[in-house]
């Protein structure tokens, strides 16, 4: 038997490591640069809407659920 992995979870995965990745990336600018605020700022942003996407998601399956 497989076992289907549900869209409400490999979206925010992907953007989760999307994000992860993203700040590896840029991490020698804000070292170069000092502006961490501003670095910090904009992967927590990203982090925390993938995380809210997730939950939204989740309960828009779990409607779709109800009504088959």
């Amino acid at each position: 038997m497989k076992k289907k992995i549900k869209s409400y979870v490999v979206v925010p995965v992907l953007l989760i490591i999307y994000t992860v990745v993203m700040a590896i990336v840029s991490l020698p600018r804000y070292r170069r640069t000092g502006n961490w605020g501003e670095y910090v700022l904009i992967v927590s942003a990203s982090l925390i809407a993938s995380v809210v996407l997730y939950f939204v998601l989740k309960k828009k399956q779990k409607i779709r659920d109800n009504f088959k």
